[in-house]
């Protein structure tokens, strides 16, 4: 304004009594506490940090016409930027304090998951809570059940120093885990020496890719276990045999167990034959039995040696099962491949009772392996079926004495075939 103007507006303030006041010092303070305490409110009470952004902004509105409204109406100039910059900064804090608090929360929580479950189904969990906690209230699915169990390992409890033996097995699960994980398994339980993992409840890439990913994390395990036991056996240590069964199928998804302890875990008829066909493999002396079902979905990436027909334990159906010999990715080496022709021609042989075929074949499986338990288990077969497949009086006390041979302890080996049509 002009000199003579800023006069006359002076002068006609004066005549009608129209004067600024500043707020004192007990008021502004006054202010600054309760924006401190808007502030706090607002975190307690929304939690949505969005929300809690735009109310902070519609807060600051409010305050500044408030402002505006008093210094118009009754001349007084109360503060604006201090109460404001209070405001805005404790809201700010909540919302960053409360993002780090979630953050940590996050980062605790996965790395409690990532005991268990590998990465992908950790991100699962995280991104999608509520699929997840439906899933466990008990859903049907397609899944594959893997077991693994080490063989004589009570024998060694009793033997062994227990820091030495908890050390050694220690060793094992970190390794043996690793693989599950890596092949986006799930690891429902351990329990003792045993180990239960399962593809496909939790999270599925896929029946056919789920069924891969667990023979192929079987077939890992048993080629680092081979590992383990060289450097252990370095070291003074006993090695460790492990048998994997493996099946797939429908199997009940749910979360099991009282109020006080859950566990969410895959149940059925597929799951409990992978835990039979883990006992198997002692009777065989191989290391992987996978079910006719997992066979087919995975016969194009690895190659399967066909063990046996069974028929396991409350089950009246027989069913072939296999051996995991490789990634057909990696190939063979030429005495291997005339390993193969060799037994599967030799078991054909066996099965369409041309008994002096599968001898020639057998024992030309020996002589190329010399130790395989599969070839003399059928050169036995066949010598004895031979001899008495007319005989079934002599075929039964044959039963009786070779348990490891037609009908063992579970009455699960292909020879009660033969003895029950004899």
């Amino acid at each position: 304004m002009s000199g003579p103007e800023l006069h006359m507006q002076a002068l006609n303030a004066a005549m009608n009594g129209e004067f600024l006041q500043e707020s004192s010092a007990l008021l502004d303070g006054t202010l600054v506490i309760l924006a401190a305490l808007a502030a706090w409110s607002l975190s307690l009470l929304v939690r949505a940090p969005a929300a809690r952004l735009v109310i902070m902004v519609v807060v600051i509105g409010t305050y500044a016409a408030l402002l505006l409204f008093v210094f118009n109406n009754f001349g007084l100039l109360l503060p604006l930027a201090t109460p404001a910059g209070v405001f805005v900064l404790g809201t700010l804090q909540s919302v960053l304090c409360d993002f780090l608090r979630v953050r940590r929360e996050k980062a605790r929580f996965r790395g409690m998951l990532d005991r268990y479950v590998s990465p992908e189904v950790v991100q699962e969990l995280i991104d999608n809570p509520e699929s997840f906690l439906h899933s466990l209230r008990g859903v049907r699915k397609p899944v594959t059940a893997l077991f693994a169990d080490l063989r004589g390992f009570t024998g060694m409890i009793e033997n062994r120093d227990a820091t030495e033996l908890i050390g050694q097995l220690n060793e094992y699960y970190e390794a043996m885990t690793r693989h599950v994980f890596e092949n986006s398994g799930v690891l429902d339980k351990i329990m003792g020496d045993a180990i239960m993992a399962v593809w496909g409840g939790i999270h599925s890439q896929g029946l056919g890719l789920d069924a891969a990913s667990a023979v192929r994390a079987a077939f890992q395990m048993k080629q680092t276990l081979a590992v383990l036991n060289e450097d252990w056996r370095a070291r003074g240590l006993p090695a460790f045999a492990m048998g994997l069964g493996l099946n797939c199928g429908q199997a009940v998804v749910g979360n099991i167990g009282s109020q006080r302890k859950m566990d969410p875990t895959a149940i059925g008829e597929c799951v409990n034959l992978a835990a039979r066909f883990e006992e198997m493999t002692k009777e065989y002396s191989v290391d992987i039995l996978i079910g006719q079902d997992l066979a087919e979905l995975v016969r194009p990436l690895f190659y399967l040696q066909s063990v046996d027909r069974v028929k396991v334990k409350g089950s009246n159906r027989l069913i072939e099962v296999f051996t995991v010999c490789g990634e057909l990715q990696h190939g063979l080496e030429p005495s291997a491949t005339e390993y193969f022709n060799a037994y599967a021609e030799g078991l054909d042989s066996l099965k369409a009772r041309d008994f002096a075929k599968a001898k020639t074949l057998l024992l030309k499986c020996l002589e190329l392996r010399p130790d395989d338990s599969l070839a003399g288990l059928h050169l036995r077969r066949c010598a004895i079926l031979s001899k008495l497949r007319t005989n079934s009086r002599g075929l039964a006390r044959y039963v009786r004495q070779e348990p490891t041979s037609f009908a063992d302890s579970a009455q699960n080996l292909e020879g009660k075939l033969w003895y029950d049509r004899c």
